[in-house]
């Protein structure tokens, strides 16, 4: 029987494996698409995206993180079958209120309503979710790649036959819906098996049923902080995009959403850094606050050093680069792009904060900083956007990046042991001697 740290370690590795996979084949789709339907109308696609990412929190109601404590436990089937419910319910509600919302925000020339409908038919599959979820936890690799895997092909294909038959861009509204739905059918072929075993196994063990309202209750709770969270995430991330949608034209937002794509791959591998580093972060804050700041601190510097200067090339190469995969339509794109890669520093400080906040049990710091960085965000980028278009988009982006992950967290007594992690991290960039 392999040790845990290795099965955690072979979980974390074919993680790894799907999310680079998937995204590759899905880059390769967004360049094709970008490409061959121009600035323009590819800005009319990437303003419905934007605009749904704000609902895909709301559709899955935040549960992912907080079904991790129900896992190997006698409540977990109870957890799975509320979790299902609830999905069930906010995805409806995403479904019906979404293509209404898009009607009301959209620019002048909207795309029409029925390729909208087929959009927000992903919402209504969220609850497939659920059985990704329990993959993870319940160590399914071969099934977890093979729905990735799947899913994006599904993904790629759709996208390329689209352009090959000339159809209009909103016909690639369905690419997600069809995605979600393949994927969620292959994990749930995977996962079936262990949740009816679990369902017996809990069956047998009869746990209390005084237990059972507690975990709804936790459930309902702790969902609404997340979601409000994520939402809050979203803003800073999206909001920039919608608002150039309003504000500017769909020019801008077609140039702003590659200048994003791009970016978007470095959290991928940020995230999974974060994930390996997780258990080892737990194991060394239980020996003391100092074990503690050298060993985050060896995990911030090179993180934050190596993003910055990567930051720095894209400055001056980025023009050349997203000339060569998008075509000059896309040129001015570049100088963004290496903006939100610098700003992708302190998504990643956030990521590791993020962690210490788990562990000293000060959660509703994460709601309110996220709350406080996503007002931030749509001040700067009311008052940039009319005055320096796609430029000042990515310039607000990074400055409530900055505030929130670095600068507002200076003032709460609890984050006292990260600061001095983060102050450590920007002194010996590669984490020297203590």
């Amino acid at each position: 029987m392999p040790a845990p740290e290795s099965s955690n370690r072979a979980k974390i590795l074919a993680v790894l494996l799907e999310r680079v996979s998937s995204r590759g084949l899905a880059f390769i789709g967004f360049v094709v698409v970008a490409r061959w339907f121009g600035a323009e109308e590819f800005g009319r696609l990437s303003f419905v995206f934007a605009l749904g990412a704000f609902f895909a929190p709301i559709s899955t109601f935040g549960l992912g993180n907080v079904m991790l404590r129900y896992f190997g436990t006698d409540q977990q089937a109870h957890a799975v079958r509320l979790a299902m419910y609830w999905r069930w319910f906010w995805g409806a509600v995403c479904f019906v209120t979404f293509p209404w919302v898009y009607r009301l925000m959209s620019p002048d020339d909207p795309l029409p309503m029925a390729q909208v409908w087929l959009f927000a038919g992903m919402f209504l599959l969220s609850w497939l979710a659920t059985a990704e979820e329990w993959m993870y936890f319940a160590k399914n690799n071969r099934n977890l790649v093979a729905g990735g895997l799947l899913g994006s092909a599904v993904n790629l294909l759709t996208r390329l036959g689209v352009v090959l038959i000339g159809g209009p861009v909103g016909w690639l509204l369905a690419v997600p819906t069809a995605e979600t739905l393949v994927k969620g059918a292959v994990n749930w072929w995977g996962a079936k098996g262990q949740l009816w075993a679990n369902q017996r196994s809990q069956n047998r063990s009869s746990p209390s049923d005084a237990n059972l309202p507690a975990v709804g209750r936790a459930i309902r709770r702790d969902g609404v902080n997340l979601t409000v969270t994520g939402i809050s995430v979203l803003i800073l991330t999206r909001m920039d995009m919608v608002m150039l949608g309003k504000m500017a034209d769909e020019r801008a937002v077609g140039v702003y959403a590659v200048a994003v794509q791009l970016v978007d791959l470095v959290p991928m591998v940020m995230v999974i850094a974060v994930r390996m580093m997780s258990s080892d972060l737990v194991q060394v804050f239980r020996r003391g606050e100092t074990a503690f700041i050298h060993h985050a601190s060896r995990l911030l510097g090179p993180g934050m050093w190596g993003l910055a200067g990567l930051a720095l090339v894209m400055f001056f190469a980025g023009p050349w680069l997203i000339g060569v995969l998008f075509g000059a339509d896309y040129a001015e794109a570049g100088r963004p792009m290496a903006l939100l890669l610098f700003a992708q520093v302190f998504v990643f400080v956030g990521l590791v904060r993020g962690q210490y906040i788990s562990l000293v049990e000060d959660t509703k710091l994460g709601v309110w900083t996220t709350a406080v960085g996503a007002l931030t965000n749509i001040a700067l980028n009311a008052w940039a956007i009319p005055r320096y278009g796609v430029m000042g988009a990515a310039a607000a982006t990074c400055t409530a990046r900055v505030f929130m992950s670095a600068l507002l967290p200076l003032a709460v007594p609890s984050q006292r042991t990260f600061n001095r992690a983060l102050g450590r991290a920007l002194r010996h960039p590669w984490g020297g001697a203590a």
